[in-house]
């Protein structure tokens, strides 16, 4: 079944038409790369076909079979791994960082990649990929992106597994809960809205930073699809009752604000990119910047130096609440956990890199905009 999705998510992706978009990251001769952005449209192709055989593949057969498709699932994403660090191995240009939009590569950037590539060795380079952005070949001609592939591949999963659980709590209850209608509205709009926003990421740290490596493509196989629906299992697996309409509002609520500071955060800084004579960004917010640079100092970015990292944060307690409220147990608390452990590290090398690139006018933006992540906290 595991496998079959992937094959799914890779075919629909393929055949599926749709305007090539010109995206942030470049290629290493400095054309900007062209990218299929069709996440939305794949989606809810997959999710449709699996509801229209329902008699065939029923939707609890997911969750059913979790752990297997968890093992599957790790074969599939460490022989990945594996093959994108022998590709680039074998092709020694490709650890150079690409060009990005407003981000040109110099002689300089490009000899720092080579420094840290051999430097980290084996076990980090495994981890953390040799490409920027890896494109295979695929039948038919045309190449797909791997990184973006392995983006929609763990998002279509990932809300086939947390329907898959509110199925199940259906066939053995005869009803879904108000806990877990509450969290699979919170996770699927979590899923369809950041595919519906498919081309905003193309302007984001992963896309023109990262390389694909372990991190990224194991953990899209693996770590997306089945740790982030952690909350669904404790819900289903409690026997001590139900939340009520205004617990499940207030979760609800509590998710919308964490929605709004990340999309609105990240889609304050796309229009910015991408139309900077726009003064102001719906309509009532000023697109400020420090003088003489690109750091925004307007908006969303007047409060905290990394506001996304918080509404992201922010989307994940509320989607931890209801499963601790039916259950008692701590334990899907483990996913807001994880992104605290994942954006602050982040957001400390992020600023090294800006405190380099930016000099005196990234000084001026930390005085005008002292908290990192948290407003008036940290």
């Amino acid at each position: 079944m595991v496998t079959f999705v992937h094959l799914l998510s890779a075919f629909w992706h393929i055949v599926l038409p749709v305007a090539p978009t010109q995206g942030y990251a470049c290629d290493k001769n400095g054309s900007v790369l062209s990218y299929k952005l069709n996440g939305a449209k794949v989606l809810a192709t997959i999710i449709g076909l699996f509801y229209l055989t329902r008699d065939y593949i029923p939707l609890t057969a997911f969750a059913d079979n979790f752990w297997s498709g968890l093992m599957i699932s790790n074969i599939l994403g460490l022989a990945g791994t594996l093959l994108l660090y022998n590709r680039g191995n074998s092709q020694p240009e490709t650890y150079l960082r690409c060009s990005t939009a407003d981000r040109p590569v110099t002689p300089k950037a490009s000899t720092e990649d080579i420094r840290i590539h051999h430097q980290r060795g084996f076990l980090l380079n495994l981890f953390f990929g040799v490409e920027f952005n890896p494109r295979v070949p695929v039948p038919g001609g045309g190449l797909l992106d791997v990184k973006m592939f392995c983006y929609l591949a763990g998002a279509v999963l990932l809300l086939l597994n947390v329907l898959s659980i509110g199925a199940v709590q259906y066939r053995n209850d005869g009803r879904v809960s108000r806990a877990m209608a509450t969290y699979i509205c919170q996770l699927s709009w979590f899923v369809v809205e950041y595919m519906y926003f498919e081309k905003v990421h193309l302007y984001t740290y992963d896309l023109f930073a990262e390389k694909t490596g372990g991190k990224l493509f194991w953990g899209c196989f693996v770590f997306y699809p089945y740790f982030y629906c952690i909350g669904g299992w404790a819900i289903l697996e409690s026997r001590r009752g139900d939340i009520s309409i205004i617990q499940s509002v207030m979760c609800l609520v509590l998710f919308l604000v964490g929605w709004i500071l990340t999309r609105g955060s990240n889609m304050q800084k796309y229009y910015f990119k991408t139309e900077p004579s726009k003064k102001y960004f719906l309509f009532v917010i000023e697109q400020r910047t420090i003088p003489n640079s690109k750091i925004l100092v307007g908006g969303f970015w007047a409060y905290s130096r990394h506001l996304n990292y918080l509404g992201e944060i922010v989307q994940a307690l509320a989607t931890s609440v209801p499963g601790f409220l039916v259950s008692g147990s701590w334990v899907p608390f483990l996913y807001p956990l994880y992104y605290v452990l994942l954006f602050i590290p982040r957001q400390i090398d992020d600023e090294v890199v800006c405190k380099a690139k930016y000099g005196k006018a990234w000084i001026e933006y930390t005085t005008k905009v002292p908290y990192r992540i948290v407003p008036y906290l940290y």
